[in-house]
């Protein structure tokens, strides 16, 4: 019994004192499943991900990675539903409690019934390759699935009936020799016996159970722990059932439950070895491993997926310091994490245990780094404030001041070539530490030398030992230590290329790469940059991370060929060699917060790629440690797929040619669309789309987009493309079109209107017949008539508001078009753009043609973001303050009442006079009228008109013909009042200034 005991604590002391976890990802109902609680998972050939609980009768669900899908009335219960097998024609073994199925093709066949052979059988399992089932004479037959019939396969002597070696023979094990006589056979899972009285077989012991319980198991003639059972038996069937457990990976992870009901994912190699993978959130089912970075686990809270090659330490553990800044190494080994106000954590020797005593509630700051000599430097806040050495297991205050003779701190420390050590400090102020063994030894480099940067949180020195400083807010500053200048690149609020960094590293191949508020920046051969000739902000090139994320890049570093940086809401490793061969769009790997990474976004500079080859990354919630020789990128290859396409309710084919018609009687369409195949499961495909039309005018456009839905709430006749193209680690992989065909309607049919014409002119010779002969009706007659002339007025108020959708369209979406092929702009000017087309969308096709003066001013202020990155920011935009809005928004005004005339104010008063410089929107309340005031310092329309600028003249006339409908329908007016020229310089007169009175008591509905 001793030796059991001691291989218990063998695996619980780990368990318990782990510290670190594998990387978890739990799909919910949130994630679009019909329950939370799943009893099972399996993966077929196409990548579809099926999962199933008994929360719903006879329904499986499937997943690949972004979408569910239910398939309803399967003939089994979920529920019970616990193995499978995966053959070689694709089809698909399903043990149920009652028999087995096969699946192919999302059908489902009836193969063996249980309770039919249960007299006859003797076992049942199954290889990676078939279903086999063994008879009371001992034959093994196995299941075919293209003959859809059982053969014989061998007999049981053949295979089963071998010789134990001498470890089950011997010692404590010896008890097992009885039971392994010439009458008894190992079959599967179980161990057979022969009953000598009727001659036949019945199974003595089951082998295996999942999840294995650390608790004593009595069964039969075994009483023994089932942890020591399990082991034992595991390097038995290693040995005697290779047939079945060498070929198939999932049987060497195991689900392990501890004595206070915790559970653990525990991986065995072939020589009975284990590692523990991490504690799990329970479990109902084995684990399913999809691949070395993807086991997938069942239980009552969702389907975990875990990732043994992430390891993660929570802040909510106890050994885990909470408020993570910085994460250092020490010269034995040891990794150092330390938190603002929760001290330090160290991990050694696979643990993770917080420091006790005097550090114990240090306020660690961000910005310390492991030196070349094997110790690390952090800084600490509050009470313990300063610069402090790691070395040797021990934690010591460094007497350092700085420049002005106070406290020394900083957020940042970088070993320069020399040996030196920089420092960044805030009040623009560096210290260089010539020696850390003779602190005597230091100057400081600071705003009276010339810096600019107000808080050096960065540093990177180049090969001519230049330093390079940066703050995101405040810029980037160059130090040329040969002869002592500074050349400063501040940010300009009025130049958009401007950036300052809070991340930086010069790769191997002398380039800066830079982490800003405009994302990844880069300078080649920064070692060459001549500050006097060159501009570091033109000559640095932008990157495009593949999930649009232009958040700051928190921390930059190299790890082998990769560029590693995190942002809020990913870490990325850009391919050097790929960048290399194609700077505009190299292979760009990424983990993502939530998905494939724990954690709430990365830390200011605050990641270790350690002496073990591990990387190290902090986050908001906890660190995780990448074991970065073990981990692979996903290198499979993906399609796009069209999934559904609906009209309404009505679903509709696409044909062989990608072609699909709508109903004339429908103008609304969702395409949906996803990934054909996507054998690792992630969610690392983005794709971008956009719809046009037969005059290529984008009519709707989404980047980066996961959810592959299209979804037009209205389209005029006409034929239209859809261009989708889906992009995985920034490359190209797949595209494809799909044509929409949209017909005429019937009341829009020339045909149709020519019969009603027709049908008019005969009812109106009825009528007239008819009036002439029942004079008396003529009252009734004239009322009628006066309906008809209100019902042509609103007829008159939809056709004009109905014109406004295509102005706005063709005047916004032609130039973006032009933009999205060559410029990256677009990207952050879309979706002010979207938000313009889908709000008027909708306007004009519910018919209304009004909304109040805060929409209004919304749409204004979209338009001319959008037309100042277009300009480059060369005009300023005066709206009104957010008092006046607040006090007056809530009135009612004309749909695009003012962004014609602020457009008109751009394109043909600004465009046009090379010194305009602003275009102003007030609003005012005065004698109970809105009054509005548009001016701008542009060509004025004169000039406007002699150079063949005419304004949006088609606008302006249909605002004015709906102002002159609802004038006639009201006693007070609204007016519109223009005054030219009201500037001069050098004898030339511009500008202009439009004043639109609106009454208080207005009446905008016609009755």
């Amino acid at each position: 019994m001793k030796n059991y005991t001691l291989i218990t604590l063998f695996i619980l002391i780990p368990l318990m004192t782990y510290g670190q976890r594998s990387t978890q990802r739990m799909y919910t109902m949130d994630d679009g499943f019909f329950s939370s609680t799943f009893n099972g998972a399996w993966m077929t050939y196409d990548s579809l991900f099926y999962v199933w609980d008994g929360s719903r009768t006879n329904s499986i669900a499937v997943f690949d990675g972004y979408q569910v899908k239910t398939i309803e009335n399967t003939p089994i219960s979920p529920y019970v539903l616990y193995g499978m097998n995966n053959s070689t024609d694709h089809s698909f073994i399903l043990n149920y409690s009652q028999g087995y199925f096969l699946y192919k093709d999302e059908v489902f066949s009836y193969i063996l019934d249980l309770s039919e052979w249960s007299k006859e059988l003797l076992g049942v399992w199954y290889d990676d390759q078939h279903l086999y089932r063994a008879q009371m004479d001992k034959t093994v037959y196995r299941y075919d699935p293209q003959l859809k019939d059982w053969v014989l396969d061998h007999y049981i002597d053949d295979y089963f009936h071998e010789q134990l070696d001498s470890l089950f023979l011997n010692g404590e094990n010896a008890k097992y020799k009885e039971l392994l006589s010439d009458n008894n056979f190992l079959l599967a899972e179980s161990i057979y016996t022969k009953n000598e009285n009727t001659g036949q077989f019945y199974r003595l012991d089951s082998i295996l159970t999942s999840p294995i319980n650390f608790d004593v198991l009595k069964s039969d003639s075994l009483d023994i722990s089932s942890v020591d059972r399990w082991r034992q038996l595991f390097k038995h069937k290693k040995y005697s059932l290779r047939k079945r457990y060498l070929k198939n990976d999932s049987y060497r992870t195991q689900v392990m439950k501890e004595g206070d009901g915790r559970y653990y994912l525990v991986e065995y190699d072939d020589n009975g070895g284990y590692e523990n993978l991490g504690a799990i959130k329970g479990a109902n089912s084995p684990a399913f491993k999809l691949n070395a970075q993807a086991y997938y686990i069942s239980s009552h809270e969702g389907m975990q997926k875990i990732n043994p090659k992430i390891r993660y330490f929570s802040s909510d553990a106890p050994e885990m310091v909470g408020g993570l800044y910085s994460i250092i190494e020490s010269n034995d080994s040891s990794i150092y994490l330390g938190g603002y106000g929760t001290g330090y954590s160290v991990y050694k020797a696979n643990s993770m245990n917080k420091i006790k005593g005097k550090y114990s509630g240090a306020f660690v700051l961000p910005g310390g780094g492991s030196l070349s000599n094997g110790r690390g430097l952090v800084f600490q806040d509050n009470y313990m404030k300063g610069l402090f050495l790691i070395a040797s297991g021990e934690i010591k205050k460094l007497d350092i001041t700085s420049a002005d003779g106070g406290i020394q701190v900083g957020y940042i420390m970088k070993e320069l070539a020399d040996g030196s050590i920089a420092l960044g400090n805030p009040n623009s102020e560096v210290t260089i530490i010539k020696n850390l063994d003779n602190l005597d030894s230091i100057w400081y480099l600071t705003k009276a030398d010339g810096l600019k940067v107000k808080n050096v949180l960065c540093i990177e020195e180049d090969n001519q030992g230049r330093l390079w400083l940066g703050h995101p807010k405040t810029g980037v500053d160059l130090y040329d230590r040969v002869d002592s200048q500074v050349y400063n690149y501040e940010i300009i609020s009025e130049d958009a290329n401007s950036f300052g960094a809070i991340s930086m590293v010069i790769d191997d191949k002398d380039r800066l790469w830079m982490g800003s508020k405009l994302g990844i920046k880069v300078l080649e051969n920064v070692s060459d940059f001549n500050p006097n000739t060159q501009d570091l902000y033109t000559e640095s090139k932008s990157i495009t991370l593949p999930n649009g994320d232009f958040s700051l890049p928190k921390f930059i570093t190299e790890v082998d060929g990769y560029i590693v940086a995190g942002t809020e809401k990913a870490v990325s490793f850009i391919d050097k060699k790929s960048f290399t061969e194609n700077s505009a769009s190299p292979i760009i790997y990424q983990l993502i917060y939530g998905e494939d990474i724990e954690g709430n976004g990365s830390q200011q500079n605050c990641v270790l790629f350690d002496s073990q080859r591990r990387l190290w990354i902090g986050s908001n919630e906890g660190a995780s440690m990448i074991l970065w020789d073990e981990y692979e990128w996903d290198h499979t290859t993906n399609k796009i797929e069209i999934k559904s396409i609906e009209a309404g309710t009505q679903p509709i084919e696409l044909n062989k040619e990608g072609r699909f018609e709508l109903p004339m009687d429908n103008r609304n369409f969702k395409i949906k669309f996803g990934l054909r195949r996507n054998v690792s499961l992630l969610k690392n495909v983005f794709f971008d789309y956009f719809l046009i039309n037969e005059d290529q005018d984008t009519l709707q456009q989404v980047r980066f987009d996961q959810d592959g839905i299209l979804d037009m709430a209205y389209v005029q006749p006409g034929n239209y493309e859809m261009h989708i193209e889906a992009r995985k680690h920034g490359q190209l992989m797949d595209a494809q079109k799909v044509h929409v065909d949209v017909p005429l309607s019937l009341s829009e049919s020339p045909l149709f209107w020519s019969g009603l014409f027709s049908l008019f002119l005969v009812s109106l010779g009825v009528f007239l017949w008819w009036r002439s002969r029942q004079h008396k009706l003529l009252l009734e007659k004239e009322l009628e008539l006066s309906k008809m002339q209100t019902a042509q007025k609103n007829l008159s108020v939809q056709a004009i508001i109905s014109s406004f959708n295509p102005h706005f369209i063709n005047n916004s979406l032609h130039w973006v078009q032009s933009k999205y092929r060559k410029d990256q702009e677009m990207a952050t000017v879309v979706g002010r753009l979207s938000e313009n087309t889908r709000y008027i969308f909708n306007k004009t096709k519910q018919g209304v043609a009004t909304h109040n003066l805060r929409q209004e001013l919304e749409v204004v202020d979209n338009y001319v973001q959008i037309q100042k990155v277009r300009f480059k920011d060369t005009f300023e935009y005066r709206a009104p303050d957010n008092d006046t809005i607040d006090r007056l928004g809530h009135y009612s005004i004309f749909l695009m009442m003012l962004q014609i005339h602020v457009e008109n104010a751009i394109e043909h008063g600004l465009r046009n006079r090379k010194k305009s410089t602003y275009v102003s929107l007030e609003i005012s309340e005065v004698e109970n009228e809105l009054v509005i005031k548009i001016e701008d310092d542009g060509i004025g329309r004169k000039g406007a008109k002699k150079m063949g600028s005419k304004g949006t003249e088609s606008g302006v006339m249909m605002l004015k013909e709906l102002i002159s409908i609802f004038n006639n329908a009201n006693t007070t007016q609204i007016k519109m009042e223009y005054k030219d020229d009201i500037f001069e310089e050098e004898g030339l007169a511009y500008g202009t200034m439009l004043t639109v009175s609106i009454p208080q008591d207005y009446n905008f509905e016609i009755k």
